[in-house]
């Protein structure tokens, strides 16, 4: 898939921050429709891990990384479950080897994600936004769980 680029970013997130509740709302229901498996996944992965804040974070990140596939690509092609589990265990896979070659080493293990990766802009997004946020509701311990799920979205949007 065609690379995002930070214009595509920059204006999926102007767009996001113009909406009122409803607009919102309508934008959830329209990836019900699209992305049936990714919205389900966005709403009930780890969920007993994560606070309501934490999981309003993930949904909305979720919903802009979709946001900014689709409007890069126009046309992304339906995710489905085994597409998801998929991606997930290549996550895990990558963590667990990134964990024994690079222990406590964050920059490193950063480095290491973003080496080759196709989604670069988004995939700094996601870091930029979880690891720059302040916001006492977000535990600092479920952050990487949260970047893990946004990652297996993103690895299945970008296909």
């Amino acid at each position: 898939m065609q690379v995002v680029s930070d214009d595509i970013i920059q204006e999926v997130l102007q767009e996001q921050g113009e909406m009122d509740f409803l607009e919102t709302e309508r934008l959830i229901a329209q990836m019900s429709r699209e992305q049936p498996s990714l919205l389900t996944y966005l709403m009930a992965s780890n969920e007993e891990h994560y606070n309501f804040e934490e999981k309003q974070l993930l949904l909305f990140l979720g919903i802009n990384i979709s946001q900014m596939m689709k409007k890069n690509q126009n046309a992304i092609q339906q995710v489905s479950m085994e597409d998801i589990e998929t991606a997930q265990e290549k996550n895990i896979q990558m963590f667990e080897y990134l964990e024994n070659e690079l222990p406590g080493d964050f920059e490193g293990t950063t480095e290491m994600i973003f080496k080759g990766y196709n989604q670069k802009n988004v995939l700094r997004y996601i870091i930029e936004t979880l690891f720059q946020d302040d916001d006492p509701h977000i535990r600092p311990d479920r952050k990487g769980l949260i970047f893990f799920d946004l990652k297996t979205v993103l690895d299945c949007l970008d296909q």
